[in-house]
């Protein structure tokens, strides 16, 4: 039987990080200028700008709780090896992963301080799929035996 190597498993091995997906300092900053009255954008500009921002980082984390699950499970089947390659690879992954968790949850708290939104239900969601991501890289970091690196 051949056994090929895991960065043949089709997920997203080379995600950009979040910040470059998602405008997370840009909205920190709106919101600061918009609590000293410097903005003058309404309240519901602000509100959508908000919930599109935490929409597509919760659609970008859930992606990754897929490609991590999917990684485990083809893992698993017996069918693929780890080469210094993959572990490479793996490593950049899960490092992008988990550092992009771990900044994401900062600026979650910066949102529920600054209270522009209401709906505490999508940052909750959000938040518990940033603590999945964080925990699969902690736990296939360890499967693997690489080392995470935090950038913050």
């Amino acid at each position: 039987m051949y056994l090929k190597p895991i960065e043949s498993i089709p997920i997203n091995w080379n995600r950009p990080r979040l910040k470059y997906l998602v405008p997370l300092e840009e909205l920190i900053k709106l919101l600061h200028f918009y609590k000293k009255g410097n903005c003058k954008l309404s309240e519901n500009v602000i509100k959508r700008y908000t919930k599109a921002t935490i929409n597509e980082a919760d659609s970008i984390f859930a992606k990754d709780i897929l490609d991590f699950c999917l990684l485990l499970y083809e893992y698993n089947s017996g069918f693929y090896v780890i080469t210094k390659n993959s572990k490479k690879a793996l490593s950049k992954r899960l490092n992008v992963s988990y550092n992009d968790g771990i900044e994401f949850n900062f600026f979650l708290k910066i949102f529920k301080d600054e209270k522009i939104l209401k709906e505490e239900s999508r940052f909750i969601q959000t938040e518990e799929k940033t603590l999945e991501v964080i925990f699969l890289t902690k736990e296939i970091s360890e499967t693997f035996d690489i080392e995470i690196q935090s950038s913050i």
